[in-house]
């Protein structure tokens, strides 16, 4: 009966259904798998934007989290340079949009009177309309007509049918080769790019009582922030940097299990994070009774993980075999913690 209520309560509460834990750890540089323990940083040609002051900078602050890498020093033994192609342009042009009104015309009726043949109209009063089925138009002598038995002037005022606004706009393209020498031989190359295109016009179609448009972000900042994806990219292929994970749990045992200990299972991961070293605790004990499991040992990896204890989990996850529907998360989240720099 207790096991049916929990199970009762899981269709209820979709926490039943679905768990994950944060996992904050430190990655392994994407490239390299030597140390980069002291740089000097050579030229970068054709650099009209700052990006070498920039790198020096990102390289001080990563050396500061991470002493053992990237120490700027005028004799290291490597030497990074590289080349930079800007052809970012920004650009100043005027489109003609369709106009869309309520009333795109007016029509005005002045009052007259005929005199020995010559109309004398009143302008401080006109009878205003906005239709021209209101009127049947009979013309005394144009523009004049006769409106419901009077001599009216006659002068329709039409809007522009289309408006012209001025449109700011920019494409970012920048291409950065990087190369790593020791001493005069080279031991690392590689490019990145960054391209994007700010056209706030584009996409109108219609005039909307706006005669300027510019991008949401001004070029110099657009700029700033290509700048900084190049060297977060480059950064990474050559040193570590800060992970996050947001790591799936398995909420349903995958083999059969006392009804206890399925309880148990259940419960516990309920509860996470709150009780995460308890909970270690709990798995650890289930995957003795349980060692052909692979949800119990999976979960006691991410755990694991949780607390950073990485090499551990590394090692649970290593083992795992035969693991028909869980093959597919374990090997996903093996690949992450092969990342993870265990002693940074």
């Amino acid at each position: 009966m207790k096991k049916s209520f929990f199970l009762a309560a899981c269709l209820l509460f979709t926490a039943c259904s679905e768990k994950t834990l944060n996992v904050n750890a430190v990655s392994k540089p994407e490239k390299i798998n030597f140390k980069l323990t002291s740089v000097k940083i050579g030229k970068i040609k054709g650099d009209n934007i700052g990006l070498k002051q920039d790198l020096i900078e990102r390289i001080k602050y990563l050396n500061a989290q991470y002493p053992d890498y990237l120490n700027i020093t005028a004799n290291a033994e490597y030497t990074i340079k590289g080349e930079l192609q800007n052809n970012s342009r920004k650009k100043t042009y005027y489109k003609k949009l369709k106009t869309v009104y309520k009333h795109p015309c007016v029509i005005y009726l002045y009052p007259c009177k005929n005199i020995s043949g010559k109309f004398f109209c009143k302008f401080d009063k006109p009878v205003i309309l906005y239709d021209e089925k209101q009127i049947k138009k009979s013309f005394v002598k144009p523009p004049y007509i006769l409106y419901k038995s009077s001599i009216y002037k006659y002068v329709k005022k039409c809007k522009p049918p289309f408006k012209q606004v001025k449109c700011q706009s920019y494409n970012i393209d920048l291409y950065l080769k990087t190369q790593i020498y020791k001493n005069s031989a080279k031991i690392f190359s590689e490019s990145y790019s960054y391209y994007d295109v700010e056209d706030p016009c584009k996409n109108i179609k219609r005039y909307e009582n706006i005669n300027s448009y510019e991008p949401s972000v001004p070029f110099k900042q657009k700029i700033s922030n290509a700048k900084h994806s190049l060297i977060t990219d480059f950064l990474h292929d050559i040193a570590p940097y800060e992970i996050s994970k947001n790591i799936k749990l398995i909420m349903e045992p995958d083999i059969k299990m006392k009804e206890k200990d399925e309880l148990l299972f259940k419960e516990t991961l309920q509860n996470i994070p709150d009780n995460i070293y308890k909970a270690i605790t709990i798995f650890k004990t289930l995957s003795y009774k349980y060692p052909k499991s692979c949800a119990i040992k999976y979960n006691l990896a991410v755990f694991y993980m949780y607390v950073n204890r990485f090499e551990t989990a590394k090692e649970i996850l290593s083992t795992l075999n035969n693991c028909k529907n869980l093959s597919y998360e374990m090997q996903n989240e093996y690949e992450f913690v092969k990342k993870i720099l265990i002693n940074p």
